[in-house]
């Protein structure tokens, strides 16, 4: 397996700037720009399709190993793990050429004392450097010395660049003491509850009412303006045909698959090690992983080899053993497969497959055939959707209308209700699929387009649309009879948070004034006073967690002693009416642990600060650039299983 992948020093130190980078780029921007050579560019660094297509290979035996799965090219484009490896060399060329510009490049030496300190390539009997594990290495990675020299160096040079952020940024000790200070205060409250049940009786508003009420706020029942737009997607679900699927590519698919896809459990024979500890065990994986021998290791508990069954998979955890027999006994797991170490009472599993027996096949049976033909006219119809986009793009730069381009495309154009720019409808309807699948088009119909106009083509995964804004009805005041119901109900809603608001303040006064106390109020009301006990800190709410709103909890820790709190209660027919009693400082110790938690959570907060204005300028200086035809077809192959 790739150990160097698994190391600390590549697998850890620049994931979270990377990840950080991604977020500036996205993943959605990757497929814009550029052509050449080279498929990402950034300066004068670049990445060929072939070299892309090696790091996604890393990207998804990493995620293998981490997840203990065994997914497919296909299945890790689905998961997203392709858009992600395209977005990281997108962010690692652009940081790369910013190091070249500084001059700061890992030199030859660092390079090569890195390869040879790392222990993955010692010999095991003298601790020293050993030319052997390397070329091992290498010929079971398929990279030459200077590619992997070249590997080493970008990486070195990326980890150099993320220590060099935060090196002399130290976040002063004063700022925790402050901090914890404010979290462990103690403050006690109490409060009550009122319903509008609890309130006298509020007199329905009349019609005349209603309409002063309508004239008085005539902008909140105004209809804004609504768009009515006219969309052009093609996707593969657009072009599924089963009808076009025949029983001879059917059955061809299944002879095909039977020993694989539908073959049943069968039995894997296996190299079972185990080991007294994980790193012990690690150092064999490793091991075993580029064909070594583990006899006579240190640590090794017992070493066999066997054929299993699913059900004979060791019972290790729940969890564990349901990921394991999955794994082991799932589609496309191929021989040499490698699992573990495994925590095994107390001992540590590694697991090798030296073979692969397969089970009977499931018959061709009703189910195995609708299965096989969705996946044939699902994979047929990814083929047409790509076509159909190159057509697209020349029917856009013919300018054919709507219904020309989906009549040429063999799709019906998409029309939603005209709705204002949150997506709602005259009627007060939500259209969400116009909202959440044509973000970006419906986004620029009301920030960019006029009557008329056409957007630009917009392309998520296997999705391409475009929107015409066709008519734009201008915002209008309705008439008073067609929302008088609206109107009432609006009046009647504040109608009654107006007698809240008075009983609210009623109650305050009385308290206040020594007439009445909290338990006398509430009794007034047929409701009852509630109290903390212990008391809520900012950093302890469990006593009053689920008991009070948000609301009323921000307002009891931003008063002062003896302030009132009111505040709409879990529905707008309640009431939640509160007072803060007291404020104490927590035992100094208390404060000092809190000190000590909260000083790192600063640091990391002034790390990340940093780190987010380092990412903004160097987007602005060395964003890459990618070469969407060559990407598309990356993605294309993989999709076709290849």
């Amino acid at each position: 397996m790739r150990q160097l992948l698994r190391s600390k020093i590549f697998g850890g130190l620049v994931f979270g700037i990377v990840i950080l980078g991604m977020a500036v780029w996205g993943v959605e921007d990757i497929f814009s720009g550029g052509s050449g050579q080279n498929v990402v560019t950034a300066g004068e660094r670049g990445v060929t399709l072939t070299e892309l297509n090696e790091r996604y290979e890393d990207d998804l035996e990493r995620y293998r190993i981490e997840n203990e799965t065994n997914v497919t090219r296909k299945q890790g484009a689905e998961l997203g793990l392709l858009s992600q490896t395209i977005g990281q060399q997108a962010f690692e060329l652009s940081m790369l050429g910013y190091a070249r510009s500084l001059g700061a490049d890992a030199t030859d030496d660092a390079v090569i004392s890195l390869i040879e300190d790392d222990p993955n390539f010692k010999d095991a009997s003298s601790d020293r450097f050993s030319r052997a594990q390397l070329d091992r290495y290498l010929a079971f990675n398929r990279k030459t010395n200077q590619q992997f020299e070249e590997e080493t160096r970008d990486r070195l040079t990326m980890f150099y660049l993320q220590t060099s952020l935060g090196s002399g940024l130290q976040a002063p000790d004063v700022l925790a003491r402050i901090q914890a200070v404010v979290e462990s205060e103690t403050r006690r409250f109490v409060w009550l509850t009122l319903s509008s049940d609890n309130l006298e009786d509020i007199p329905a508003p009349t019609e005349d009412e209603a309409r002063e009420y309508f004239e008085a706020n005539i902008n909140r029942f105004q209809i804004p303006e609504r768009r009515q737009l006219a969309i052009v997607a093609i996707s593969p679900d657009a072009f599924v045909d089963l009808e076009a699927v025949t029983d001879e590519e059917i059955e061809q698919v299944y002879e095909l698959q039977k020993d694989t896809v539908y073959a049943g459990d069968g039995e894997r024979v296996v190299t079972e090690a185990l080991f007294a500890s994980k790193d012990a065990a690690d150092e064999a994986f490793a091991l075993l992983a580029v064909g070594g021998d583990i006899n006579n290791r240190d640590g090794l508990v017992s070493l066999e080899e066997k054929q299993i069954t699913k059900e004979e998979v060791p019972f290790l955890t729940v969890g564990q053993q349901q990921a394991l027999s999955d794994v082991m006994f799932g589609a496309g797991v191929a021989q040499s497969a490698m699992f573990g170490p495994y925590d095994y009472n107390g001992n540590w599993l590694v697991y090798r497959i030296e073979e692969v027996v397969a089970g009977e096949p499931r018959p061709l049976d009703d189910e195995v055939r609708a299965e096989i033909a969705e996946g044939i006219a699902l994979n047929n119809a990814r083929s047409v959707f790509r076509d159909a986009s190159l057509m697209m793009d020349d029917l856009i730069l013919l300018g054919e209308e709507p219904e020309v381009m989906a009549e040429r495309l063999g799709v019906d154009v998409i029309r939603f209700a005209p709705t204002d720019a949150q997506g709602r409808t005259r009627e007060g309807g939500f259209e969400v699929d116009l909202v959440q699948t044509y973000t970006d088009g419906f986004r620029q119909a009301f920030t960019e387009l006029f009557e008329g106009d056409q957007s630009e083509r917009f392309d998520k995964r296997e999705l391409s649309y475009l929107v015409t804004l066709e008519t734009v009805f201008q915002s209008e005041v309705p008439d008073f009879e067609d929302v008088k119901d609206d109107v009432i109900a609006a009046l009647a809603a504040q109608n009654l948070q107006t007698a809240f608001e008075q009983t609210a303040a009623d109650i305050e006064a009385r308290i206040n004034g020594g007439e009445s106390t909290f338990d006398q109020e509430a009794e007034r009301f047929g409701t009852e006073a509630q109290r903390t006990i212990e008391g809520a800190s900012r950093a302890n709410l469990s006593e009053v967690a689920g008991r009070l709103p948000n609301a009323a909890l921000q307002g009891l820790f931003e008063a002062e002693e003896g302030g009132f709190v009111s505040v709409q209660g879990n529905t707008a027919t309640e009431r939640v009416i509160a007072r803060l009693d007291s404020i104490s400082v927590s035992d100094p110790q208390v404060t000092e642990d809190i000190s000590t938690r909260l000083k790192g959570a600063i640091q990391n907060n002034l790390e990340q600060d940093l780190r987010e204005a380092f990412v903004q300028a160097l987007q602005t200086e060395f964003g890459a650039e990618q070469d969407s035809r060559a990407i598309n077809g990356l993605i294309a192959s993989i999709e076709n299983g290849n």
